[in-house]
């Protein structure tokens, strides 16, 4: 991370730390959550549901991003007079998982948490809840068949820029200086299609088209993204893949179902009027869909007011 990222996560994080100390009235029986980003709108509803909290028993913050989130975590703990308040912090994998993580800091199994948003399980629930088609209508089969092989060739193309970012994030950790900012590069724009049945590329992502989008990218040697292509290509890359690339591809398939539903094309049946809009902050939106993983029901419960000392 550069000077100014170090200093905009530090900044951010005394601005949610000087809040949380000013919050004196709720140290006593709130839940502090601390999150990455626009988080809270897939944690929010969990940590409520599963801890069994009021909304007003939980107090939510946005610490920028993971350097923010842990950040905040060092200020608390260095206070001795929060050690009490209950407090827990939420952060991505990315593509470097932490371990030996504290019991208060919950990690994503996958990449991020949008990853949950992306799987099987998820697209059977949108399907469900938003399409109307449940796991007995004639179209939920193909639907599901064709929305697995997209998403595999979407892989293939996508894997190398993957592995070139893993590369770029290495040496970044190496030199302490972040160089890629990916904020504003939308991955779909370079797919000629990305439909529930079709996956085209428009534009090959190789090193070189890389190197143009991002001329102040550091130089990699191809050995090394040829490691994490074969790393990367071995797992499970609905879960290991940049999570807003695959949030990216399932909005696609969404909207594309919605065009194809509208024109009379793809479905043998009739279902109820779709009126789901992915491109809506979807992160909300979807959040009903996306899974919810075993480990974060555990690390919840542990906030659990029936475990309240």
């Amino acid at each position: 991370m550069d000077v100014q990222k170090t200093r905009e996560a530090r900044n951010k994080s005394v601005v949610v730390f000087t809040k949380f100390c000013q919050s004196k009235e709720l140290h006593t029986r709130a839940l502090f959550c601390f999150y990455e980003g626009e988080d809270a709108k897939y944690y929010g509803n969990r940590v409520e549901q599963i801890t069994r909290r009021s909304c007003d028993n939980i107090v939510s913050y946005n610490c920028g991003g993971k350097a923010g989130v842990l950040k905040v975590k060092e200020l608390i703990k260095k206070k001795k007079q929060y050690d009490h308040v209950k407090t827990a912090y939420f952060i991505d994998s990315d593509f470097f998982p932490q371990k030996n993580l504290e019991k208060n800091v919950y990690q994503t199994t996958g990449y991020s948490v949008e990853n949950y948003y992306t799987s099987s399980t998820a697209f059977t629930r949108i399907l469900n809840y938003a399409f109307g088609v449940n796991c007995n209508c004639s179209d939920y089969q193909r639907c599901m068949e064709d929305y697995k092989k997209s998403m595999d060739v979407f892989h293939r193309q996508v894997l190398f820029l993957n592995a070139w970012i893993k590369a770029q994030r290495v040496n970044e950790l190496k030199t302490g200086k972040r160089k890629l900012e990916l904020t504003n590069f939308k991955i779909s724009k370079y797919f000629e299609t990305l439909a529930i049945d079709k996956v085209g590329v428009k534009q090959e992502i190789d090193k070189k088209f890389l190197e143009k989008c991002f001329p102040d990218s550091c130089i990699i040697e191809d050995t090394e993204i040829e490691k994490y292509v074969s790393e990367l290509g071995q797992t499970n890359m609905q879960q290991t893949l940049r999570g807003k690339y695959e949030l990216e591809f399932l909005k696609k398939i969404i909207d594309d179902l919605k065009k194809k539903y509208k024109k009379g094309e793809y479905f043998s049946e009739e279902y109820e009027c779709i009126k789901i809009d992915p491109n809506v902050d979807p992160l909300l939106l979807l959040s009903q869909c996306a899974d919810t993983h075993e480990g974060l029901i555990a690390f919840l419960k542990q906030f659990s007011v029936d475990n309240a000392a």
